[in-house]
């Protein structure tokens, strides 16, 4: 069964009073980043972007936008405590994790270290559903999907509607120490807004394993506004079959929750 839930997620996440607001003579992220923001109005997505990397600078922390992706894989064998699973969707040997569709945001303390993270990746499809049912979400550079030994039952009929320019992000993760201090927040509201802000993206979405649903973290974490059971699968290396959730947002309700945000 979906869930489904109306939040103004951005304007609450942002809009908390920290008495330093927007008035940071450094350059803008986006530019620091290296990213193009060509959706229109551009100064908002500025804004919005820039905004965001404050909360997380203000932790005491530092933020880039990376496209190392065999840096990313070394890293996550590192990653203490990894709630969510390792699928291969953003390893660089069975997907093409160029430039020019992929990044993954790091997160670091003032001595380097990774403290948190996400990735991200770009499809343009006529429809996501058979990309999920064969798995090639997963190997978008694996001509051999759909693989026998992964068998996939789908759940959900949404994905046939998802289609066009399509994001997706997924990996995300947070030293323990660095818990509950709004970085599962931040950061998938930041991956999906540089997605729209260059790429006037259709839709954006990812995965959710079902732990994590039953807490309701991706409405209440990840400002999604709906989850429902998208697949079950016999993922690669194993035991027992697994079942991920869709969560997913439009262009309308990107824009929607960035307007809210910036608004008086």
């Amino acid at each position: 069964m979906s869930q489904v839930a109306q939040r103004r997620f951005a304007r609450t996440l942002l809009r908390t009073d920290d008495g330093a607001a927007g008035n940071s003579p450094r350059p803008s992220a986006t530019s620091r980043f290296g990213w193009e923001i060509a959706l229109e109005p551009r100064e908002r997505h500025r804004w919005f972007i820039d905004r965001l990397v404050e909360k997380i600078e203000q932790l005491g922390l530092a933020v880039s936008l990376e496209h190392d992706f065999a840096a990313f894989a070394a890293a996550t064998p590192l990653m203490e405590d990894y709630r969510g699973g390792v699928n291969p969707a953003f390893d660089p040997r069975c997907n093409d994790m160029s430039a020019a569709r992929s990044f993954w945001l790091r997160v670091a303390d003032g001595e380097d270290r990774l403290v948190s993270c996400i990735a991200g990746k770009l499809f343009r499809v006529t429809s996501l559903y058979p990309m999920i049912e064969s798995l090639a979400v997963w190997y978008d550079n694996d001509p051999t999907v759909p693989h026998a030994d992964e068998p996939v039952e789908m759940l959900s009929e949404t994905p046939r509607a998802i289609a066009g320019t399509v994001s997706m992000t997924g990996r995300l993760w947070t030293h323990p120490r660095w818990r509950n201090r709004g970085l599962s927040s931040y950061l998938p509201l930041l991956a999906r807004s540089l997605f729209l802000a260059r790429y006037a993206i259709d839709f954006h979405f990812g995965f959710v394993a079902l732990p994590l649903v039953r807490k309701n973290l991706p409405m209440l974490r990840y400002g999604f506004p709906r989850v429902e059971p998208c697949l079950r699968v016999q993922q690669r290396g194993l035991p027992e079959p697994i079942e991920l959730h869709l969560v997913w947002m439009s262009r309308a309700e990107l824009l929607a929750d960035i307007d809210d945000a910036v608004s008086d």
